[in-house]
């Protein structure tokens, strides 16, 4: 069975996604990274995924994303890494579901500024008020992921050995 891992940007997919796989022993896929690889197989560029949304837009970045969920159809035994957007699309989500046992990491809006202000804004946040976009953005897709996921994983309070314990257990 797969483990899917969904949630808010900056909420440890990927961090927490690679601690579990190697637990597990087993093979580890960030959608993320499948994304970079198709774009750069189609245009011959090397861009990080932020680069690709702010070059191609929201619909062109969605639309490969749907593209790179869609290869992870014959995916077994893995512990994949979704983006945060992902489950918006129904196609994605049907997938996803299908593919293995779908984890949301919730996880507090104000760790993910933190985390995210660390770094650089993205361009899906606005750069005058990241705050507001950032809450905004948290409530449009709270919803489908509490509904979709399998299980809930409430990481406040938690350290990461338990958030990948709690992963790893859901074997």
């Amino acid at each position: 069975m797969n483990i899917i891992l969904c949630g808010m940007p900056k909420s440890g997919k990927t961090t927490l996604g690679q601690l579990a796989a190697t637990r597990l022993n087993r093979t580890f896929i960030d959608t993320d990274r499948v994304i970079e690889a198709m774009y750069h197989s189609a245009t011959g560029e090397s861009l990080a995924c932020h680069e690709i949304y702010r070059k191609e837009g929201s619909e062109a970045f969605r639309y490969l994303e749907q593209q790179a969920i869609a290869t992870l159809k014959t995916a077994k035994s893995c512990i994949i890494a979704v983006g945060g957007g992902a489950l918006q699309n129904a196609k994605n989500l049907n997938i996803l579901r299908r593919l293995g046992m779908l984890i949301y990491l919730q996880a507090d809006t104000k760790v993910l500024l933190e985390r995210i202000l660390a770094r650089r804004i993205p361009a899906y946040l606005d750069a005058l008020h990241p705050e507001q976009s950032l809450e905004q953005l948290h409530e449009e897709r709270t919803q489908t992921f509490e509904q979709s996921a399998h299980k809930i994983i409430n990481t406040e309070n938690l350290s990461t050995d338990q958030i990948v314990e709690m992963i790893c257990s859901t074997e």
